[in-house]
């Protein structure tokens, strides 16, 4: 038998309810004090095969899941820590935080997404089809499948236009810094459609004209986050350069970023 009760108030802190099943959501500019008749029913949650306790809130009182407007609702400190996501309540901005934060601990500005290119040069291929790319409408994804939002492609190709000769070739792409960022960040990979025939390309990077890293990124290669020190550079120059017979392929920086 159901047992009903008047709840009046604010769900706070960690007993802020999160939607199971799709409500719409109106925002309000200021806090809206609402009576509403919820009920309960010993909802129990189950995760992974384990069955969740709720706990009890902060004065003592036992937390229980509850249905409204035939939504129902869980409270998302036992939720979050059932998935082992830390959970965070920041009152000043009303915000709940499941897991981290932010996906970034530093002030970052992605490249294409407050930053463009300066400049784009490649030495062979079909220059008018082989484009640099970055933050176009879908994610994508590395060679170990893991997705990304955030990316810049360079595009390389060691054949001529017909296709015919192997050349020693390489694309280039400039960045302005204006001496107003610290760091590049990136985790440096292979695009998931060129995991099986990328060959080996040589990744050089500099800050203005200094050398600030180097690798040979080669097919099979894990993803590798890297770090590079830009601190007082005017510009940030990216160089593929490869001579193993390839036709096109992409090196991704994926979450390419500059910190400030």
């Amino acid at each position: 038998m159901f047992n009903k009760e008047k709840i009046k108030g604010f769900v706070s802190g960690f007993t802020v309810a999160i939607l199971i099943c799709l409500l719409t959501v109106s925002a309000f500019a200021s806090p809206v004090r609402k009576s509403i008749e919820v009920m309960y029913n010993d909802i129990k949650l189950v995760v992974d095969g384990q069955r969740v306790q709720f706990g009890r809130d902060s004065v003592g009182n036992q937390i229980q899941p509850f249905i409204y407007n035939g939504t129902t609702y869980l409270p998302v400190k036992a939720v979050g820590e059932a998935l082992n996501k830390n959970v965070e309540w920041d009152g000043q901005t009303q915000t709940v935080y499941i897991g981290k934060k932010t996906l970034f601990e530093e002030e970052v500005v992605f490249i294409g997404n407050g930053i463009d290119h300066m400049s784009f040069e490649m030495n062979r291929g079909n220059k008018s089809n082989l484009k640099y790319e970055y933050n176009i409408t879908m994610p994508v994804e590395d060679n170990i499948r893991n997705k990304y939002n955030n990316y810049l492609f360079i595009p390389i190709e060691s054949y001529s236009i017909w296709g015919a000769d192997r050349y020693n070739a390489w694309s280039k792409i400039d960045f302005p810094l204006n001496a107003g960022y610290k760091e590049f960040k990136a985790t440096l990979g292979i695009p998931n459609n060129y995991k099986d025939e990328f060959g080996t390309k040589d990744i050089k990077i500099y800050a203005d004209d200094r050398l600030v890293y180097e690798k040979t990124l080669k097919q099979g290669d894990m993803p590798e986050e890297i770090t590079v020190n830009v601190a007082g550079a005017l510009k940030l120059t990216i160089q593929i350069t490869t001579d193993d017979g390839t036709t096109r392929k992409d090196v991704g920086f994926f979450n390419a970023r500059l910190t400030k």
